[in-house]
């Protein structure tokens, strides 16, 4: 019996005395809000796959991205994951919104990367995407938009509000 008691007691100590020294090796959910000048994003249909291909390329426009990653773990194997939200606006503007099929001019694209997803890029036609110059350098945006995808069960929804920065 005290032999029993013993082992539970190393037992007990083991467990308790675990720290959550673990979660001190997690990034945060990150987001980034970037654009550039004098690019643009190319849309081609690839037959193959039978879908479009998107690339942001040397161009005359500017091109916003909006980037989530999750938040990451040293300690977990294949837990990173994130997503990308791109599209292009002339250079000119200095306000913009766009709903729904107006969305289709800005070549908007949407990506998931990570371990674990499809990793297909996904154009947009639905929802609003608006904003406003607020410096030489920055943009507040804004953005509700619907990702429909043969990868998702029901369209999913994307939103966000930032400052863009060059």
């Amino acid at each position: 019996m005290k032999n029993n008691f013993l082992q539970l007691l190393i037992i007990i100590a083991l467990f308790t005395s675990c720290s959550n020294e673990e979660t001190d090796d997690c990034d945060v959910e990150n987001y980034q809000y970037n654009w550039s000048t004098e690019k643009s994003i190319a849309k081609d249909y690839n037959t193959e796959i039978e879908r479009f291909d998107f690339t942001v390329t040397v161009g005359t426009n500017n091109v916003f991205e909006y980037n989530h990653s999750g938040a990451q773990c040293d300690y977990i194997l294949d837990d990173e994951w994130g997503e990308l939200l791109s599209f292009e606006i002339n250079k000119d503007l200095t306000i913009f919104e766009y709903k729904d099929d107006e969305i289709l001019q800005t070549n908007c694209f949407y990506q998931e990367y990570g371990a674990w997803v499809s990793h297909i890029q996904s154009a947009i036609s639905k929802g609003v995407i608006k904003g406003e110059k607020s410096g030489n350098n920055t943009w507040k945006i804004s953005g509700t938009i619907t990702v429909l995808s043969e990868f998702y069960t029901a369209p999913k929804e994307i939103k966000f509000t930032g400052i863009f920065k060059q």
